[in-house]
């Protein structure tokens, strides 16, 4: 699946997974600034965390990828991510906030 990554959004060609399938996400900075690429258990609101902690809480995340750049992920929602909202988000300064976020659905 492909997602893209821009000032300040992000846009995923899939935004309803199953558990226990396997995803390749391609993941495709458009923009002219670094962005991550995290995706979360739910949504996180704004910075309350730090970095580290954000990274330790997301399920996967893909650290820097800079403008032009293209990186991919792969990852398998377990089955206890049924029924939940999870979020793909970019968590540096500022992004989360300035619209950097996508909810998603884990079907059952």
């Amino acid at each position: 699946m492909q997602v893209k990554e821009t000032e300040f959004k992000i846009e995923s060609s899939v935004t309803t997974f199953a558990p226990s399938a396997h995803y390749h996400f391609v993941v495709t900075n458009d923009g002219k600034t670094a962005h991550e690429f995290m995706i979360l258990p739910k949504s996180e609101g704004n910075m309350a965390m730090g970095m580290g902690d954000m990274h330790k809480i997301a399920f996967a995340f893909i650290d820097m990828i800079h403008p032009g750049e293209t990186k991919t992920l792969d990852y398998t929602f377990p089955s206890s991510t049924a029924d939940s909202h999870p979020e793909l988000a970019c968590y540096l300064p500022g992004h989360y906030d300035a619209g950097m976020k996508e909810k998603v659905t884990v079907n059952s």
